[in-house]
């Protein structure tokens, strides 16, 4: 039974929370924010790992529905132990042009990878559950901060791109860095101009005909006795970015697109077949890796997966 004391305590942690108005949502599965994902299905990839601390009570990949202003807007597969995402997913539903000034954007962290617990005491209490500023929040060992980032010679690569998005509150939600993974400023440009610009044409051009577009960005972090990191980070540096897309008519009908790009490379690897992509990622994961199980008919030659 909870002391006196220790409700006062809990009190003033939840009046905290909900007077920061701004936190994320740490899930144990994707089902509230399903709609971002094909079928509602997240890609299979195996999230069952070792704790990263002893004292940690959480699995290394946390799942997120990402929110902001108190709606869902995509949804992370964070990796703690890198401090990077394994993926975000989002629809695209983006018909006008990115209006959002990148630099006037505040970056912001999701404060429940630290603490589970307080999240779900505080979704108890209030309907909001949003990022927040990272200053507003004592640090955590389990996410990258903007700190990482400073004079390390790397920017903070999008996987939702922020022109992307739908609207100007969806692009803001974009600045979390669950949400973004390491990139060298020459390959974050090659990466805009090879990848997500072709990606916005096709996915402009498959909203305007009313079709449905689901996509997945993910990173693939580097490995071995000495992984790339950030200096003096733990945050850990991919050695490649990859996305995929499925347009599609009755959720039946679909095309499908993907890359991948290797971090010192100036142009990508295309796919326009599902299955020759989800081998690729497994390769590269070194385990099995599915973006989906299907998108039935592609969009520029070649076979659908």
């Amino acid at each position: 039974m909870l002391t006196l004391r220790m409700k006062m305590k809990l009190g003033a942690a939840v009046l905290m929370l909900l007077t920061l108005g701004a936190l994320g949502k740490v899930v144990d599965n994707f089902k509230k924010c399903a709609g971002f994902f094909r079928d509602g299905n997240p890609p299979v990839f195996t999230t069952i790992r070792p704790r990263v601390s002893s004292d940690d009570a959480d699995t290394r990949y946390v799942k997120i529905c990402q929110s902001y202003k108190n709606q869902y807007r995509y949804a992370t597969l964070y990796d703690t132990a890198n401090k990077i995402p394994v993926y975000s997913a989002y629809k695209y539903m983006r018909t006008v042009k990115c209006k959002v000034k990148r630099r006037k954007i505040t970056w912001k962290i999701e404060p429940q990878v630290r603490n589970p617990t307080m999240q779900r005491l505080q979704t108890k209490q209030s309907t909001e559950n949003d990022m927040t500023l990272q200053n507003k929040w004592p640090k955590s060992e389990l996410q990258a901060y903007k700190s990482d980032y400073d004079n390390s010679g790397y920017n903070r690569g999008h996987l939702y791109p922020h022109c992307h998005t739908p609207d100007e509150e969806t692009s803001e939600s974009t600045f979390t860095l669950t949400n973004a993974a390491p990139q060298k400023w020459k390959f974050n440009d090659w990466w805009y101009k090879n990848v997500e610009a072709k990606v916005k044409i096709d996915l402009t051009t498959c909203v305007n005909a009313r079709r449905k577009s689901y996509v997945v960005t993910g990173v693939v972090p580097s490995t071995g006795e000495e992984p790339l990191t950030l200096k003096n980070s733990r945050v850990n540096v991919p050695t490649h970015f990859w996305t995929a897309y499925c347009c599609c008519y009755n959720n039946e009908q679909c095309q499908f697109r993907g890359f991948t790009m290797q971090k010192e490379d100036t142009t990508p690897e295309e796919f326009t077949s599902l299955d020759t992509f989800n081998n690729k990622l497994s390769a590269l994961y070194n385990k099995t890796f599915k973006v989906w199980y299907s998108c039935t008919k592609v969009l520029r030659g070649g076979q659908g997966g």
